[in-house]
């Protein structure tokens, strides 16, 4: 259980981003803002506060407040439609296609007052916005990544920051939020922002050029920021890489002056790009270095870049001690000699580089499995087919070799990190096989039903009703206990205790005595109704 200090602030979502290709990933069907959104895998978190054991430890002297990366969505090209598509679209090392898909974005269709191809009316443009949908379902999907319902943020003041950019390439979207907030709120930490930093190019020769120097005065403040004195402990560098003759040697340039002097020859500072993979999304570049940063400090797994094929020899990269690779590779051992950054996902860092700021990232722990007991999943869905093809995608991304989830972690998320839809459903399952027909379906009533418990009384016992109860919920077994105290300070206490017959073999004819089957059937009947 890790410790923290409440303090108020402003949940934000943050998206960046425009159409992106494809609409057909992997993962669980949503229905999003205005009707159903995209598929795309279910996020598992775990019942309790931050993931990992132990005090979530700052950095010494942090000027910035750190940030956690609590949820992640996205459409990019490649048919990477989630996060889990789009990692196994960069581990796989593959290169999107940069032709917008006829079926999304037609340029020959649009035109404006000269008639010419890719072009529209200004007085459209300034009505019609086709992203727009998208953008909300893909914010609705990072909510549901991040697992905080809907009704979390009615009447919160909450701030939505969105960029778009007249290009097809992607949405996406980060759901960040203050550390101990999210360690109070007991949300999954993905990755923390330990420190951030923006700045301007200044006097250059144009718009698009930048300046080396204006670039590392950035690193050099977002480290500052951190309070992180040692540059080596970065791993992982994700450059803004525009894979232009001018930009990458003046980029390169700028971060070698702030990593070179200090790093060993033998271990130089790993650096890439998502732009080889996706290509380049505008406004939105930078969330998808982010998206990438997260998931390689989740999986200690750096993806190639595939087109780093002939490098330029305007880049000296032995001097300036960074290595680009083609391939994915296992995560770098620390150049100040920590080890512990292979293993540790605390450790592990990683710094990302835009054109419009740059980012100083750290991990945290994850969970793992565990034995099983039953719990219930709940689903809901605005129609009936949508809550059978819910659970239909998440028995399918359970069974999944790559997926190591635990069920108690699944039944949470369902039950307290998801929005609730009309039409509802649940299964109870011991393990994580399930399927739609073991569903049992319901509709969510106007006003909620008054419930009223009635005690059965004797005849209603058989033998061990309780042990699966006792065996499956510590709570119920104190309880029964508690009762068992009870019954032993009685002038003529029984010889026999509550706990042993409710879980032992018993032959029925005794259990239709009175003397048994009264204070069992109650006992029973107390522990199932205890409050928590």
């Amino acid at each position: 259980m890790s410790t923290y200090s409440r303090a108020n602030s402003a949940n934000g979502v943050h998206s960046n981003g425009v159409n992106g290709n494809g609409v057909n990933g992997n993962g669980v069907h949503s229905n999003g803002v205005n009707g159903s959104g995209a598929n795309r895998a279910p996020a598992v978190h775990t019942s309790g506060t931050a993931n990992g054991s132990g005090t979530y430890k700052l950095p010494a002297s942090p000027v910035q407040t750190p940030v956690a990366v609590i949820g992640l969505a996205c459409r990019l090209p490649g048919k990477s439609n989630s996060p889990e598509a789009l990692w196994k679209f960069l581990t796989s090392g593959d290169v999107a296609d940069p032709t917008p898909p006829s079926h999304r974005y037609n340029f020959s269709t649009h035109y404006d007052g000269s008639q010419r191809p890719g072009t529209m009316p200004h007085s459209e443009a300034a009505v019609m916005d086709p992203q727009q949908r998208q953008l909300l379902e893909v914010t609705y999907e990072c909510l549901e990544n991040s697992g905080v319902p809907l009704d979390k943020f009615r009447g919160t003041k909450t701030g939505c920051c969105s960029g778009k950019q007249r290009c097809w390439r992607g949405d996406q979207l980060c759901y960040p939020k203050r550390l101990d907030d999210t360690l109070w709120d007991g949300d999954t930490i993905r990755a923390v922002i330990r420190g951030s930093a923006t700045n301007s190019d200044g006097n250059t020769t144009s718009l698009t050029q930048p300046s080396s120097a204006a670039q590392a005065a950035a690193i050099r403040m977002a480290y500052q920021n951190a309070g992180i004195t040692d540059f080596n402990e970065t791993g992982y560098l994700e450059c803004h890489g525009t894979g232009t003759p001018t930009g990458d040697p003046i980029e390169v340039a700028g971060l070698a002056s702030v990593f070179a002097p200090t790093r060993p020859a033998d271990k130089p500072l790993i650096i890439g790009s998502i732009k080889s993979n996706v290509g380049h999304s505008g406004s939105a570049a930078g969330l998808s270095g982010l998206i990438k940063a997260v998931l390689s400090v989740e999986s200690a797994i750096i993806p190639g870049t595939p087109t780093f094929i002939k490098p330029t020899p305007r880049i000296d990269h032995e001097k300036s001690r960074v290595r680009p690779t083609r391939r994915t590779i296992r995560w770098p051992q620390s150049a100040s000699g920590r080890d512990s950054m292979v293993k540790d996902p605390k450790a592990r860092k990683v710094f990302v580089f835009s054109s419009h700021g740059s980012s100083l990232f750290g991990g945290d722990e994850f969970p793992g499995t565990d034995s099983e007991q039953p719990h219930i999943l709940v689903f809901s869905a605005n129609d009936k087919d949508a809550l059978q093809k819910n659970v239909q995608i998440m028995s399918e991304h359970l069974v999944d070799p790559a997926v190591h989830a635990k069920l108690s972690d699944v039944a949470y998320t369902l039950s307290e990190r998801r929005t609730h839809h009309l039409y509802r459903g649940f299964i109870t399952s011991k393990s994580l096989e399930i399927t739609p027909d073991s569903m049992i379906i319901g509709k969510k009533k106007a006003q909620p039903p008054r419930v009223a418990f009635i005690f059965t009384g004797q005849g209603a016992q058989w033998s061990q009703m309780g042990k699966d109860l006792i065996q499956s919920f510590p709570l119920a077994r104190s309880v029964i206990e508690s009762l068992d105290v009870a019954l032993q300070s009685l002038a003529r206490p029984p010889q026999w205790s509550l706990l042993e017959e409710l879980t032992e073999k018993r032959d029925a004819e005794v259990l239709r005595l009175p003397e048994f089957s009264q204070p069992l059937v109650t006992a029973l009947q107390i522990a199932l109704l205890k409050p928590r």
